[in-house]
């Protein structure tokens, strides 16, 4: 599984088909999207993500699984990207639309919404913020 991805991927960025690739793996997909957003370096973009599944919100979000990639590309590639991963076998799984000055999550119909300002904020003053040291 994890070499179909990788083929798939690879030949997705080499392809010019997507705009970005991030790996899930510590933290799961819940973290990845996070990163994504470039929140983390003070860039702002945002995404809205939804989609069901038979896993609980926990495995969902958090799950650190091997062979799975968050990648994103314009509406209008939708149709390549299907292909290759069906040239591949490979599972894909359209989760949402990236855009907007938030991250909003939702599983099952269980929403997350976090303000990347605030997610910025959070990330890079967290352990000054705990440990009670003003910067």
């Amino acid at each position: 599984a994890e070499k179909v991805t990788s083929d798939v991927v690879r030949e997705l960025v080499q392809g010019g088909l997507v705009e970005s690739a991030h790996d899930i793996s510590d933290g799961g997909l819940l973290v990845a999207l996070a990163e994504c957003t470039g929140a983390h370096h003070g860039h702002h973009l945002g995404a809205d993500i939804a989609w069901t599944g038979d896993e609980t919100p926990t495995q969902a979000l958090f799950g650190e699984a091997g062979a799975r990639i968050v990648v994103s590309f314009p509406a209008d590639g939708r149709g390549a990207v299907q292909a290759l991963a069906e040239k591949y076998g490979a599972t894909l799984t359209l989760i949402g639309t990236v855009g907007g000055d938030r991250l909003i999550v939702s599983y099952n119909g269980q929403s997350i919404t976090a303000d990347l300002d605030e997610m910025y904020s959070r990330w890079d003053q967290g352990l000054a913020n705990a440990v009670g040291v003003n910067q």
